[in-house]
């Protein structure tokens, strides 16, 4: 879709007004707020996989398989303190999820700047059966190269997760 100057302008008017209403940053270009929706991310399920685990006391490893892996990406921005505390299920469709380790991070800053991120990852206790992990919280931080956070930085992210069977 082709947007003019004047369409444009008035999309980000709309846009800002649609952020304070929400009390919430929208991540979305003109283009995407002319059709109300805007991708955020994607997720696929590998079966088949292999988990390989090291022994605590005895030296060696062992493996388990088949298990299957999540692997979701998606794009959002840290805050003004140079934070963004998001979980799993906020991109990917399925609502009904086990999750155990590894989880796996990876991020990528998009900006022409200097600039790191670092990512810490929890997962999240089922409420209704607290045996169960049923998301991952992903903490990202942003820094300037002198150590002071980095607000507002738009980053890619991919999580690599087990995604442990579920047995109804």
């Amino acid at each position: 879709m082709e947007i003019d100057p004047k369409m444009s302008a008035a999309l980000g008017d709309f846009k800002t007004q649609l952020e304070k209403i929400s009390g919430t940053q929208i991540e979305a270009s003109a283009d995407q707020l002319a059709f109300f929706s805007f991708p955020v991310g994607s997720a696929f399920y590998e079966e088949n996989s292999q988990i390989t685990s090291r022994f605590v006391i005895f030296p060696g490893k062992f493996c388990t398989s088949p298990r299957t892996l999540l692997d979701a990406t998606g794009r959002t921005t840290t805050g003004t303190d140079g934070k963004r505390v998001f979980r799993l299920s906020d991109f990917i469709c399925s609502n009904l999820n086990s999750f155990s380790e590894p989880v796996f991070l990876l991020a990528t800053p998009k900006t022409a700047n200097p600039c790191f991120i670092t990512l810490t990852h929890q997962l999240i206790k089922d409420p209704n059966n607290p045996n169960f992990f049923n998301d991952v919280e992903i903490t990202a931080f942003t820094w300037k190269p002198g150590g002071d956070a980095d607000p507002n930085i738009a980053f890619d992210w991919r999580c690599r997760v087990v995604s442990n069977p579920i047995i109804l």
